[in-house]
């Protein structure tokens, strides 16, 4: 009989932008909240917060596994040990959701997609004696023999759940350590689903293309709890995707946060799109409201990179989202990529000029990364292009595949060097930069390190596919067994 089961979110070891940002996903703890309810025995262990010692996980009854994928490796270590001590193990999350059959060779059970009915499905099955053949959304092995049920459905069944972030272990010790108070970051969500069709991204697949929306008071109690016991300056996340979709709703939302009230200390940031920035009668709510930094997903300066991207913007456009925000008295995060087929070294450069021009407060400069799932891992594959597939380095920071007009190691080197202009000891000393550019630019100058490493990796076996003047060869892709990086 299954009673006590634990949650693990295994952490990946190779340094990244989010390294700094110590804080659970919400899926673990809204699951467990689900399991306790229903009478469970339930612990979250989050790599972040408190690494657990393998043996202590022996004491449970099931454990389930979520991972990302740089995070993958690192939860299949811990799938490994604990089926060699006969525990019932299953894995989920984004990574196992898109490769299946590889985590099988982990685990007893993949749950793929979104897992509140299926887990409490699976678990009844397990406890009872039932059959898991008609178990939506669930993948096993029957006869040695990989069996992918049917999808589930996206419901609303369990959206207004809200995280019982007590049940992570050691979570109430970690935010008082020193540094940890400061970098732990409260993360509320509002809704799920993206009806919008980025190539890089797998959100429609894992949570749909319609939007489902909570309750508001439910979203405002989440709030409520996170701003609990804040003392010093730090900011609360709102992870939505597509926060403004429903724009009627989204500023019933802001003025129900401003309601609660909160310390000047503690701010709230969240992600936009640049059609958000035209309404200034929302900028001007988020700024009562007490929001900080904006993140905007701007991708590109290359109007051919966006649209190979999937996007529709212009660099008038990134000009235009920081001009209202500075109107409005908010300070934007501009996200870019840089790697897609078009880009060459003069459209990475002209992206830190571009942010450095405007001033952004912050910038995060991504390596094109083709995570399982995404129509670009579909094309990079279909093309031969991966030349590895180390989970750990898709992380949107290492090089991962071939590009077309520059070497892997081209593009590498070049990111680091993007992110040491904007990121200068003298941009970070600037009047005005305390804060999120100091913290950012602290994460970015830990990597730097790793991630020379990995230029120089790659330089041992890139030459024979590109020309002098870094064309990439598409003949030698023959060549490519996908594994040169382990060689």
């Amino acid at each position: 009989m299954i009673r006590k089961i634990a949650f693990v979110e295994p952490n990946t070891k190779i340094p990244n932008f989010y390294s700094f940002i110590a804080t659970p996903r919400l899926g673990v703890p809204i699951l467990a909240s689900i399991l306790k309810s229903k009478g469970y025995e339930v612990d979250v262990y989050s790599d972040k917060i408190r690494k657990p010692p393998p043996k202590e996980l022996l004491q449970y009854d099931l454990l389930g596994i979520s991972s990302l994928t740089n995070s993958s490796i690192e939860g299949y270590r811990y799938a490994d040990f604990l089926k060699r001590h006969n525990k019932t193990v299953i894995i989920g999350g984004p990574h196992a959701t898109f490769v299946p059959e590889e985590s099988l060779a982990h685990c007893d059970y993949v749950v793929r997609g979104e897992a509140e009915e299926t887990i409490l499905e699976l678990l009844d099955a397990l406890n009872n004696g039932g059959s898991v053949e008609n178990i939506k959304g669930i993948s096993y092995k029957k006869n040695g023999t990989c069996v992918h049920n049917e999808d589930r459905e996206f419901t609303d069944t369990f959206l207004n759940v809200s995280p019982d972030l007590s049940l992570v272990k050691g979570i109430e010790d970690f935010k008082k350590g020193f540094i940890n108070k400061f970098t732990y970051t409260p993360m509320v969500y509002t809704s799920r689903g993206c009806p919008f069709n980025c190539r890089y991204c797998t959100v429609i697949k894992l949570a749909g293309r319609k939007l489902r929306y909570r309750d508001q008071d439910c979203c405002i109690e989440d709030v409520r709890a996170a701003l609990e016991g804040i003392e010093v300056r730090k900011s609360i996340m709102i992870i939505d995707d597509n926060f403004t979709v429903d724009m009627k709703r989204a500023k019933e939302l802001l003025h129900k946060i401003m309601k609660l009230g909160k310390p000047d200390y503690v701010l709230y940031n969240m992600q936009l799109r640049v059609e958000s920035f035209k309404d200034e009668e929302f900028l001007a709510l988020l700024n009562r409201a007490g929001f900080g930094l904006i993140h905007v997903g701007f991708e590109s300066v290359s109007k051919e990179s966006l649209a190979e991207l999937g996007k529709k913007l212009g660099v008038e456009d990134i000009k235009f989202v920081v001009d209202q925000a500075r109107k409005f008295g908010l300070k934007v995060n501009g996200l870019f990529i840089v790697g897609a087929d078009s880009d060459s070294v003069k459209t990475i450069r002209d992206t830190v000029d571009l942010t450095m021009e405007l001033d952004m407060a912050v910038m995060q400069l991504f390596i094109l990364c083709p995570l399982p799932g995404s129509d670009v891992f579909n094309q990079l594959t279909s093309e031969n292009r991966l030349f590895t597939r180390d989970w750990r380095y898709y992380d949107c920071h290492h090089s991962v595949f071939f590009p077309r007009t520059m070497k892997p190691s081209t593009l590498q080197r070049e990111v680091i060097e993007a992110n040491r202009r904007f990121y200068s000891h003298s941009r970070l000393l600037k009047k005005g930069s305390a804060g999120n550019r100091i913290t950012c630019g602290m994460a970015v100058h830990s990597m730097e390190k790793f991630l020379k490493s990995y230029a120089e990796k790659l330089r041992r076996f890139e030459d024979r596919f590109y020309t002098k003047d870094e064309e990439l060869i598409t003949e030698r892709l023959q060549e490519n067994n996908a594994r040169l990086l382990e060689a």
